[in-house]
């Protein structure tokens, strides 16, 4: 959500051939100012705003994205790569009011470098990020991310959870070093144990087996450092798929479940 009743919707769109051949995927946006009733019609995201013919081979994932209050922008993070090849980039983009252009995408690779070991493969979200909205880091724009780490276990990579974060309204991202053995991963914010905590919630991945958890979980960390840090990670039974934190009262977190979707098809 975007403030009032606008909507920004930002999909990974895949295109193969008549033959079922994969040739490109790209990044697509829909705006709806009507609260989700109606919607505009798709429009391909840049660098993807540009002849098919000039697309065989592109790859780009893991859309994820933050409303920044502050400036009534749009930001969103994302993977650019060619497809059947490692050499994926994170990168983001934004859109400002009212959400119908975009600026040129940017990598992010310098800059969460950092916070990464040397030759690895990175990927935001995907989902959502979160700006905070109290405490003493009002205003931060945090967003989770997984990087791959081949050269830790050969054979089938070791997958990290991490944050990285912007104090300047996403003119600049900076890595925090989390590092939890998990993959796809999720942010909210809390008003507990102090207005402006923070909670990452990442599955345990049934293709991590690198790490030594037993079973397929959910961890549950918790900040109170604006994101930079985290304490212990209690380990929750889950299901296979990703979850989606999406808000936080004092008595119920509401949390989705790509599976429970699935069941109810």
């Amino acid at each position: 959500g975007a403030g009032d009743d606008t909507f920004v919707a930002v999909i990974q769109d895949t295109v193969f051939d008549a033959r079922g051949t994969r040739l490109y995927s790209q990044l697509a946006a829909r705006t709806s100012t009507s609260g989700g009733a109606s919607w505009s019609p798709e429009a391909p995201l840049p660098p993807f705003d540009r002849p098919a013919a000039q697309l065989k081979g592109f790859s780009s994932s893991n859309p994820g994205l933050i409303y920044d209050r502050h400036t009534d922008s749009v930001i969103v993070h994302f993977t650019l790569g060619t497809h059947g090849e490692v050499n994926e980039t994170v990168q983001v983009m934004s859109t400002a009011r009212p959400f119908t252009t975009w600026s040129e995408p940017r990598s992010l690779t310098t800059e969460l470098a950092p916070g990464l070991p040397p030759g690895v493969i990175a990927w935001p979200g995907p989902g959502h990020g979160i700006q905070l909205q109290a405490g003493p880091f009002a205003g931060r724009l945090l967003m989770s991310g997984w990087f791959w780490d081949s050269s830790a276990h050969p054979r089938n990579g070791r997958q990290n959870a991490t944050v990285y974060y912007s104090d300047t309204h996403g003119e600049s991202w900076r890595p925090t070093g989390v590092s939890l053995p998990c993959d796809e991963s999720q942010l909210v914010e809390l008003n507990r144990p102090s207005p402006g905590s923070v909670a990452l919630y990442a599955r345990h991945g049934q293709d991590n087996r690198s790490w030594p958890i037993p079973c397929l979980c959910q961890a549950v960390a918790l900040s109170t450092t604006g994101g930079i840090s985290f304490g212990a990670v209690p380990w929750l039974p889950s299901v296979r798929f990703g979850g989606q934190a999406i808000s936080y009262d004092p008595r119920k977190l509401q949390k989705t479940s790509n599976e429970s979707l699935e069941e109810r098809r």
